[in-house]
């Protein structure tokens, strides 16, 4: 067997390469389809949501109902009607 000089080696070393490319470019074309599904919706709802009986009043309301809440849990409509 004959000894592989540093030549021969750094031009086999350039072949080798050359014929895969060479091999790859003759090879047919990869086809692919690609077809999504229909998509799946995950959503969080996180919107801590108020009873029938609850009621968001602004600041500037807030003396008001505490004015009415007693008179409307008692009963006393007059009443909360001459606030009114």
């Amino acid at each position: 067997m004959k000894k592989l000089t540093t030549k021969k080696w750094l031009t086999s070393l350039a072949i080798v390469p050359l014929t895969f490319y060479m091999a790859a470019s003759q090879a047919t074309s990869l086809q692919v389809k690609l077809q999504p599904s229909d998509p799946h919706w995950q959503l969080l709802i996180n919107n801590n949501l108020l009873s029938p009986t609850d009621i968001k009043i602004e600041a500037n309301e807030r003396s008001f109902a505490q004015q009415l809440k007693p008179l409307l849990q008692q009963g006393n409509y007059q009443a909360v009607a001459d606030l009114i």
